[in-house]
């Protein structure tokens, strides 16, 4: 009884510490929230502080703006009357002019009169020696003003203001600049504390709640417990058992609780981030999935393998592996046909050459990697079987061929727009559209996609045995026949068997229906080639 008593009591005591634990988390949550409230408003405060000084910064640089071009108007009014003064000049120079006329003609009459006062002849004649003089000094010094110090002082100050108006059109787009960012600013800090204004009342009261509820059930436990104890008192060898059931329930029930509040208390956190994790547990949700389902098949393909060995079956657990990958294989196939259909939706082979060149990239690695997945599984088949067959199903021939069709009509597209281009374009060595360009630009389309298909399944199926790298040749040199036989309808056909110009009709390839020839570049280039042999 004492024991029991003394078990009850510790449970008690232990549950009002973790009673006053969960208030205690809960008012650092709600101080948190307060906080939280309290950084908001400081932002808003120090956006508007910082409108406020761009504001008191653009009145200050047009105020400044102001005061440099009233400078420059006295300096201008300066400069008018500088123009004026020098107006005055050529007017005195004028009037010195007429002066120097007035004592030649003077000088000129007492010379035809014949004067005999030689003391005036002889002052008039110094006195115009010296108005000379001073004549063509004054001269030098206002042409020198007027001629050149003049326009390069007017000069500097057009080059000043010139220059000054440049720097503050600088400013004033800095200023643009800064004043938008701040307004950018603002606006986002204005729609965060609207969102935490809205969000934050709700998650507050949905916490309050939350404790709340777990209050009233902590308290229905303790109640719970002091009638146990009361019981265990009065009927002590009957409530033993009972007792620790009870305690058991009560202590699942109170982890349960705690849990609960724990997840509550996380919940501030998990809005910040909810919806990149969601993303992430989507996308590790889809993996996993996946895992699980390629887990499945390989233990159902181990068990199988596992009973076919002690009844020797091998034959049916062969095929049951390869039905396995096969459903893969269409699974992935239809994952990859739907991508590519999606990206490129409503656009064939031909309306891909119009995007631009990472998207045509793009296009030839998901129909190379629809093959890869084709390959792989015809690897993994002819792999168990230790043998490579040469007949594929319909389903394998139709998959190929509905993804050669349309890098056909792109490679054909391709090297036809290629060709139009440089024509176009004017190239001296390229002027002229010529058919064996053509057909040569297709070839090493072909030739490169079949590496870039080779170079994908060497990156996902590495380390290829026997039978896999015999079944990897016959694939991409089937995919090779392909796409050269689709090609043919896009090559010229040239009738030259019955022309009257030839001395001798032509061995060429006839059309069975019409027996029409039908001669293409490629079979023209051959034959070229065998003559030059």
């Amino acid at each position: 009884g004492n024991q029991l008593d003394a078990k009850i009591d510790k449970l008690g005591r232990d549950l009002n510490q973790k009673i006053e634990k969960i208030l205690e988390e809960s008012g650092m949550q709600k101080v948190e929230l307060e906080n939280l409230r309290q950084i908001v408003s400081n932002m808003s405060a120090e956006n508007n502080e910082s409108a406020r000084e761009a504001s008191e910064m653009a009145k200050n640089i047009t105020n400044t703006r102001k005061w440099c071009e009233q400078r420059f108007e006295d300096t201008e009014a300066t400069l008018e009357a500088f123009r004026g003064k020098f107006q005055n000049v050529d007017e005195r120079i004028e009037k010195v002019e007429e002066t120097l006329g007035f004592c030649d003609k003077r000088l000129a009459l007492l010379e035809e009169t014949g004067g005999s006062d030689s003391q005036v002849r002889m002052g008039l004649q110094s006195m115009l020696a010296d108005l000379e003089t001073n004549f063509d000094v004054v001269k030098a010094d206002v042409g020198q003003l007027k001629d050149v110090d003049f326009p390069n002082t007017t000069k500097n100050l057009a080059d000043q203001r010139e220059e000054m108006e440049t720097q503050f059109g600088a400013v004033d787009d800095k200023l643009a600049n800064y004043m938008t960012q701040l307004l950018e600013l603002d606006q986002f800090a204005e729609d965060a504390k609207n969102q935490l204004y809205e969000q934050i009342p709700q998650r507050e009261k949905d916490v309050n709640a939350t404790l709340s509820e777990h209050n009233r059930d902590i308290e229905g436990n303790r109640n719970a417990l002091e009638e146990f104890k009361v019981a265990a008192d009065s009927s002590l060898t009957k409530q033993a058992a009972n007792a620790g059931n009870r305690l058991e329930d009560l202590t699942g029930q109170f982890k349960a609780q705690q849990k609960a509040l724990h997840e509550v208390s996380q919940g501030l956190d998990a809005m910040k981030n909810g919806l990149k994790r969601t993303g992430s547990k989507l996308a590790g949700t889809v993996q996993t999935l996946e895992d699980t389902k390629k887990r499945m098949v390989e233990s159902a393909l181990e068990a199988q393998d596992f009973v076919t060995n002690i009844v020797g079956e091998e034959n049916v657990a062969t095929q049951l592996k390869i039905d396995a990958q096969r459903d893969e294989t269409d699974g992935k196939l239809a994952a990859h046909q739907e991508e590519v259909s999606e990206r490129f939706k409503h656009r064939d082979g031909r309306g891909v050459v119009t995007l631009e060149t990472e998207d045509q990239e793009k296009y030839l690695v998901k129909h190379a990697q629809t093959l890869v997945v084709l390959c792989a599984d015809m690897e993994d088949v002819n792999a168990s079987r230790k043998s490579v067959t040469r007949d594929w199903s319909s389903d394998q021939a139709q998959s190929v061929t509905q993804v050669t069709r349309d890098l056909v009509e792109y490679m054909a597209e391709k090297a036809d727009f290629e060709a139009v281009k440089m024509v176009i374009k004017g190239a001296k060595e390229r002027a002229d559209y010529n058919e064996d360009s053509v057909f040569e630009r297709r070839r090493k389309l072909v030739a490169r996609f079949i590496g870039l298909l080779n170079g994908l399944l060497e990156d996902v199926h590495p380390g290829a045995n026997e039978f896999k790298k015999k079944t990897r040749e016959l694939f991409c040199g089937r995919v090779h026949t392909a796409l050269e036989s689709g090609l043919t309808k896009y090559e010229q056909v040239m009738i030259v068997g019955n022309s009257k110009m030839l001395s001798k009709k032509l061995d060429v390839p006839r059309c069975i229906a019409c027996e029409l020839p039908l001669v293409n570049s490629k079979w023209r280039t051959n034959l070229i080639d065998s003559e030059h042999r």
